[in-house]
Parts: structure tokens; sequence; C-alpha cells
């Protein structure tokens, strides 16, 4: 029974009537089948794939370089971190003289160089002290650290 005392009759057709005891009131049609479409369309975000960036570090102590030889993949950044209590300096000899110059590093400070993606060996030393060397093997592969006190 409807609340305002009406019978709710479905014909055949499936109309809805509402009518009271002796007519009909009102009369629908069959609601239509709502559809309901929803397209999702992802949010494409493009990105370039994430690169490592490769650091190493290269202590300078009591006027040596720590380590002394290092091999590291092409694109590696090494940096130089003077943990002396006299200002030193990296450059490059040899072969490749001119390639980088640090300047001065105070005590304390660091400096850094990315390497390309040329393979080849890169010799460096310090422009106080010239005895004072080392070298950075650019190679394919797999990655090595030098070990201190090795050349």
């Amino acid at each position: 029974m409807h609340p305002a005392g009406r019978a709710l009759h479905r014909h055949r057709d499936d109309k809805s009537c509402y009518h009271s005891s002796d007519r009909i009131n009102s009369c629908t049609d069959p609601p239509l089948p709502t559809m309901i479409i929803t397209t999702v369309t992802p949010a494409v975000k493009r990105t370039l794939s994430p690169q490592t960036k490769l650091v190493t570090t290269i202590h300078i102590r009591n006027n040596t370089f720590v380590p002394r030889t290092l091999t590291v993949l092409p694109g590696t950044g090494i940096t130089w971190i003077n943990d002396d209590s006299a200002v030193q300096s990296v450059k490059t000899i040899g072969n490749n003289t001119g390639m980088f110059n640090s300047g001065d590093i105070i005590p304390g400070a660091q400096w850094s160089y990315t390497f390309g993606q040329r393979e080849g060996s890169y010799e460096f030393a310090d422009t106080y002290h010239p005895e004072m060397n080392g070298t950075i093997i650019i190679k394919q592969g797999v990655s090595f650290t030098g070990i201190p006190g090795k050349s």
C-alpha cells in the first residue's frame, strides 16, 4: 500500500499504476534501464629510466690520496675530500694533462669531477706535492674501488 492510501499495481507491460479502491490515479512507464559507462583513462606520465648517479670518494690524508688507484664505471663522479690540515689540489697529469684542475682545496673542503663515457687511465697529482699522485681507471663492467696503500 502506498502511503497516500493507494495500492501499487504492476501490469504485464511492466507499467506501474497507483490506484485507490475505485479508480486508477496514475500510471507510469517502466523505468528505462540505466546504463552507466565509466571510462577510466589511465594517467600517463612519461619518465626517463632512472639513472643511478655513481659517486666515489677519494680522501686526502697525510699528503696521500686514499685510495691511490681506483677503477670505476664510465660516468662516475669522483669527490676528493681534503682531510689534511694543509691546502691541497688535484690536477690531471701525463697524457690527460689539463683535463681538470681543482685549484686550492682548503682543509675540510671537497672538490668533484665527473668522468665521461670514455674508457681510459687518468693520472692525477697534487700541485703542491707532485710526489702525491694517483690513478683513476675508467672501464666498462664491474666497478672496483681502490685498496688503500695499493697502487
